[in-house]
């Protein structure tokens, strides 16, 4: 097997570009992040048929007044 520093240099740029992309459109500000209030109607680990699979790993919630 024939690897080129070339190529390890490039494929390095390459992941830490797409590294740094993510990074900078994952981070929000407390401020931009949509507000709910509202009476809990339900607070559970499964919600009608979800999850269909990994039983206990999630919770749902359901807020009276979001769509």
């Amino acid at each position: 097997m024939n690897i080129s520093v070339r190529g390890i240099l490039f494929s390095s740029l390459v992941v830490g570009g797409i590294s740094a992309f993510v990074v900078a459109n994952s981070s929000k500000e407390k401020k931009e992040y949509t507000k709910s209030t509202g009476r809990i109607e339900y607070l559970g680990k499964t919600y009608q048929h979800l999850p269909t699979r990994h039983k206990g790993d999630f919770r749902y919630l359901k807020i009276n007044s979001y769509p």
